[in-house]
């Protein structure tokens, strides 16, 4: 018989012995599969190879020492079986060790393990971390919140008072820097060995007050207004509120928390915890705990109490009605507002009100006009009324034209009821006609053209322009309608224009006045400012307007006062006080600037086209269609050097050497200073982004180019070196992960510095950063560079693998770096001449050897390498593990659940009613089952180790 045969025919037998069904008082699932699968692990290299899976019994070996989780010896067996019964799970368990040989080396009484590593293994107690040497006792007191195994120099990292540190073999601290807020640090095999850190986020407010977060403590987003200083956070999944102190304002129960539609409302709170919340944008808790939140509008919520009654609140966090269960159904809404109907009287809730509206008996709501407005009716159908969105009410029993409105239009700003032969009044924001009846019916002669309304006007206001009608029958003249309902016309004016550029941005703004005379100019309140006498008068632009009278040109300020102008060509007002013009209407002719309060030309014609000045800079393109930036004097800010200059902030400016003609170009852009000096040089699809404390964000995806400059300039943060990003008005920072080598005496061989680096291999370490990986000698020097790919060097391999994502290719390189090997696919790194190959994204990755040939061994749901002996382990397609040799037969029967790569001889593999660890021939030598509620272990002959005594009723 074979030696292969004669294993299987083993391996057969003793798995048929230890697998026998369990007994009546033994538990099914006895071991829980702990994290998600891991299946494939060797295509990965940089995560290292895996078991596919880990379990709540027994762990893979380290050091020879295998973890186990027993009942605790100090505890009477039945107490532990009751208390599982009860369903507190494995709380009276505890974590030990086994050894190779499957012996209790170390009995449980650990709240959790790590595998020993250079003879120590980190436990727990309580909730502190130490390190435990093989006869179990303490190396190192449990003193840490965290702690790593320790690596082959000597050293282990741990977390302590929520910072990371390094400690020898006598737990005290190494004296060496790793620099502040660290997240994470690992120290890899080898020396000097790859010492690994990662940075924990800082925010920084607009004062320079930072916040450095606890463990386990992630900032979500802002809260709130931006200058509240309130941040989303998230804990154990769950969502809360703090403050920039870290002080808790909402606690982390909600799986949401989400923003109200328009700003300054409620946000809403819900999931996750027995109850939902409002929450005011300075974060606190509107009302009491409601079942159920839900915004009905921009501005109101509806809640729901404990007894089913309904709570209306508005953006304030003020509840303007609390309804009874039985009054639900009487609760109606019509776009942003909402109705309840009680026995005697209507209530109306408007979305910006304080107050509900409540209509008089037999009045009800009807439906929106616009959302803006509702209107109300009478039992009849006839109406009654309108409310504004503010709360406002005109009623029909103070106006009786109320009745009449068949339709509303609202214009400028106004509100304009009319009946169906015409118009009624005009409504205020407040819904207060502004027309008396009078003049209502002397409005009727009037064309009527808008003035659009500006917000927080003081005083009279125009409303509209009144002109003639078709017939040019009103021998009253045109003008203006006041807010005050005044009205402003002159017989004299034959039209009236408005001299402002829409949207209006002034709340006094100027009119053109069309006579027999010319043409003049009135202010807001009908007020002359300028007889007529011009021929013609432009819009208003940078504080003046262009008038012309028998071909003389002049400029108008807004108090009505002529300039003199040079009478050219091309006359156009590039800011308060400059004008530009052409002294002839040649084609060649160039642009030169005038100052209107001077009264004299500035400098000489030499523009083209010259734009509006901000902040006293203009761009402007020379005569060969060069563009640079000129001052009020015309002399060069910025040379014109460019085809393309976009104005940042007055200091910097985005420029392009070559013309786009696209609005969102990916050309290459630059920025530039004052000076002309490159800020950043030229990179494709730059985008530019101004904060508003005046910083400027620039970044490029294509180039990973990520920066964070002053207002001058100057880098304030470079994102290779800090990942950044903006938290309402805050500055999230993190420093990107670092790698440094240190020696067995605690000396740095290399220092911290960005990027992330293997062990070394010989004289040669791998080190990757943003711009590319590399091959490092001892010296930190550059040796090699690596064509793009994620790049690894595993501990024990010989060549480098990395994996091109975009081509869907692998790359192997030797310590030179020169490339020894391409394949499609992805693959992982070598051992014992095969690695994991998987050629194509839809397919299962098989073995292929060093030439890039695949080996036909089949395909299996999961694989390893074959270790030094040849066995590997596969799971066959029913998900059942066993181990396979290098022709891909199994040597080891496919019955496990799970399995793990053999380590010093010895794997870890579980079944559905237990864990075991196994020999190369299948031998069980030690087996954790469940019975009656308490985890068992046998030993290698089949006889219980642990606990001493059963539960009684298994007795």
């Amino acid at each position: 018989m074979s030696k292969t045969a004669s294993l299987a025919t083993l391996g057969a037998a003793l798995l048929a012995s230890a697998l026998a069904a369990p007994t009546a008082q033994a538990q099914m699932q006895t071991c829980s599969v702990m994290g998600g699968s891991f299946l494939f692990s060797a295509l990965y290299p940089a995560t290292g190879e895996m078991p596919s899976r880990s379990n709540d019994c027994m762990s893979a070996l380290g050091d020879g020492m295998a973890a186990v989780q027993l009942p605790i010896a100090d505890k009477n067996i039945d107490d532990i079986a009751a208390a599982q019964r009860r369903g507190y799970g494995l709380s009276d368990h505890k974590w030990g060790f086994l050894d190779r040989d499957g012996k209790l080396a170390i009995s449980p009484k650990f709240d959790a393990v790590q595998p020993f590593a250079q003879g120590l293994a980190a436990a727990m107690d309580g909730n502190r971390w130490g390190f435990i040497e093989r006869s179990g006792d303490w190396a190192i007191a449990p003193d840490f919140g965290e702690a790593q195994p320790f690596a082959e120099i000597g050293v282990a990292p741990v977390r302590k008072l929520s910072e990371w540190m390094l400690i020898g073999r006598d737990g005290e601290r190494l004296d060496i820097d790793l620099g502040g807020q660290l997240a994470s640090l690992s120290v890899g095999p080898g020396e000097p060995a790859p010492v690994r850190t990662t940075y924990a986020p800082v925010y920084q407010g607009p004062d320079g007050k930072q916040i450095s977060l606890i463990k386990d403590l992630e900032i979500v987003e802002s809260f709130g207004a931006p200058d509240a200083n309130l941040f989303v956070v998230r804990a154990d999944g769950a969502l809360g509120i703090v403050d920039s102190d870290l002080n808790i304002l909402v606690p982390p129960l909600f799986d949401y928390i989400d923003p109200p539609r328009k700003a300054g409302g409620l946000w809403t709170a819900a999931g996750g915890a027995t109850y939902q919340a409002l929450l005011k944008p300075d974060g606190t808790v509107v009302g009491s705990e409601y079942r159920e939140v839900r915004q009905i509008s921009d501005d109101l919520w509806w809640a729901s109490g404990d007894d089913r009654e309904v709570f209306i609140i508005n953006r304030a966090g003020k509840t303007l009605a609390e309804i009874d269960r039985p009054g639900r159904t009487s609760i109606g809404q019509f776009g942003p507002f909402v109705t309840y109907r009680a026995e005697d009287e209507t209530r109306v809730f408007a979305p910006q009100a304080d107050a509900p509206v409540i209509l008089e008996k037999g009045f009800l709501a009807e439906r929106t006009i616009q959302d803006e407005l509702l209107l109300v009716k009478d039992e009849k159908g006839a109406v009654a009324g309108l409310i504004s969105r503010d709360g406002h009410y005109l009623s029909r029993k103070d106006h009786d034209w109320v009745g009449q409105i068949d339709s509303v239009e609202m214009r400028g700003g106004w509100y304009w009821p009319n009946d169906i032969d015409g118009r009624l009044n005009i409504l205020g924001p407040d819904l207060e006609p502004l027309l008396t009846p009078e003049a209502v019916e002397k409005l009727d002669g009037f064309g009527v053209e808008i003035v659009p309304r500006v917000d927080k006007a003081e005083g009279p206001v125009p409303i509209a322009i009144l002109d003639q009608t078709w017939c040019q029958c009103n021998d009253e003249g045109t003008g203006l309608l006041l807010s005050d309902g005044s009205m402003v016309v002159d017989k004299t004016w034959g039209r009236v224009s408005l001299l402002e550029d829409e949207p209006l941005k002034t709340n006094k703004p100027r009119f053109a006045i069309a006579t027999a005379e010319g043409i003049g100019m009135i202010d807001e309140t009908g007020k002359v400012l300028l007889e007529p006498s011009q021929d013609h008068i432009s819009h208003f632009h940078n504080g003046f307007a262009l008038t012309s009278q028998n071909g003389d040109i002049r400029a108008l300020d807004r108090n009505g006062k002529l300039h003199d102008i040079p009478s050219g060509f091309g006359l156009k007002i590039v800011s308060p006080g400059l004008v530009t013009y052409q002294e002839t209407a040649a084609a060649d002719e160039l642009l030169r600037l005038y100052d209107i309060a001077a009264g004299e030309p500035v400098g000489e014609a030499r523009f083209r086209t010259v734009q509006d000045f901000v902040a006293g800079q203009a761009i402007a393109k020379t005569a060969d269609g060069r563009l640079g930036v000129i001052d009020e004097s015309g002399a060069w800010i910025l040379k014109p050097d460019y085809a393309e200059i976009e104005r940042i902030n007055g200091k910097l400016w985005a420029v392009r050497e070559e013309p786009t003609g696209e609005a969102f170009s990916t050309k290459p852009k630059a920025i530039v200073n004052a000076a002309g000096e490159t800020v950043v040089a030229f990179t494709p699809s730059l985008k530019v982004t101004t904060w508003a404390d005046g910083r400027v964000e620039v970044l490029s995806h294509e180039t990973g180019l990520h920066r964070l400059l002053s207002e001058n300039g100057d880098v304030e943060i470079d994102g290779r070196e800090t990942e950044f990003g903006r938290v309402g008005h805050w500055l999230r920072t993190v420093r990107r992960p670092a790698t440094g080598y240190l020696t067995a005496n605690g000396d740095w061989a290399l220092p911290l510095r960005r990027g992330v680096g293997s062990s070394f291999h010989g004289d040669r370490a791998l080190f990757a950063t943003a711009e590319g990986a590399h091959l490092i000698d001892r010296d930190g020097e550059t040796k090699a560079d690596l064509p793009a790919a994620q790049w690894a060097w595993p501990a024990g391999a010989d060549w480098l693998v990395g994996w091109n994502e975009d081509e869907d290719k692998t790359i192997y390189a030797d310590a030179q770096g020169k490339e020894t090997l391409s394949v499609a696919g992805r693959s992982g790194s070598f051992r014992n001449g095969v690695a994991l190959h998987r050629p194509d994204r839809g397919e299962k990755p098989g073995w292929m050897d060093r030439s890039g040939k695949s080996l036909a061994i089949g395909r299996y749901r999961d694989l390893s390498r074959p270790d030094d002996e040849g066995l590997a382990y596969a799971a066959a397609q029913e998900g059942l593990y066993g181990y396979i040799d290098s022709e891909g037969r199994y040597l080891i029967p496919p019955v496990f659940r799970d399995a793990s790569r053999f380590s010093d001889d010895r794997a870890i593999v579980m079944t559905s009613s237990s864990a075991m660890m196994i020999d190369r021939e299948a031998h069980p030598l030690a087996r954790v089952t469940e019975m009656c509620g308490v985890r068992v272990l046998y030993g290698p002959d089949n006889r219980r180790v642990w606990p001493e005594s059963l539960p009684e009723r298994c007795r």
